[in-house]
Formats: C-alpha cells, structure tokens, sequence
C-alpha cells in the first residue's frame, strides 16, 4: 500500500508539472 501512495504523489507530481507548463 505505501508503494502505491508514493506512485501516486509521483504521478500527481507529474501531472501538476505539465499542467503548470
């Protein structure tokens, strides 16, 4: 389970990074 929490942050992160540009 904390694997996918960490996964999930990392995408979220992704996706913020992308929205941003």
């Amino acid at each position: 389970m904390g694997n996918t929490k960490q996964f999930r942050t990392q995408t979220s992160e992704r996706h913020s990074s992308l929205a941003k540009v």
